[in-house]
């Protein structure tokens, strides 16, 4: 089936709703208010072509971090449903962010569990297995 938009209609695109703030909390509280800043003040979708879209790298990288372990579920479905809206600089934002708490994630040493068919951060601390 093929959605057909007259060109006109284009102003009137239906954003996706932002749930309320603030929505991210988990460590680094820092970095994850900043995902959440970056993300809440993403433009509005531009359909013309000056637009500024994200470059194949900056996509890529998007992808590769929405995939890691060290992001909760909450984070990873957001980003990944919000990626489609980034223009170039709030891609930046948003990969510099994702790489922050990936990277305080790793070093924490709190190991990814198992949800919904693929590995999380907790967004709680796991309490220790006998």
């Amino acid at each position: 089936m093929m959605l057909l938009i007259k060109a006109d209609q284009v102003a009137n695109y239906i954003r996706r709703p932002l749930p309320p703030t603030p929505y991210l909390l988990e460590e680094p509280r820092a970095a994850t208010a900043a995902l959440e800043a970056a993300i809440r003040a993403c433009p509005k979708k531009d359909f013309s072509a000056k637009a500024s879209r994200p470059t194949y790298n900056q996509r890529y990288d998007l992808g590769e971090a929405i995939d890691s372990p060290y992001l909760t579920y909450r984070e990873a479905v957001w980003v990944e449903l919000w990626r489609y809206e980034f223009d170039a600089n709030t891609a930046t934002q948003v990969l510099t962010q994702l790489q922050l708490i990936i990277a305080h994630r790793q070093a924490s040493g709190t190991a990814p569990v198992y949800h919904k068919g693929k590995c999380f951060f907790p967004e709680r601390p796991t309490p220790p297995q006998p």
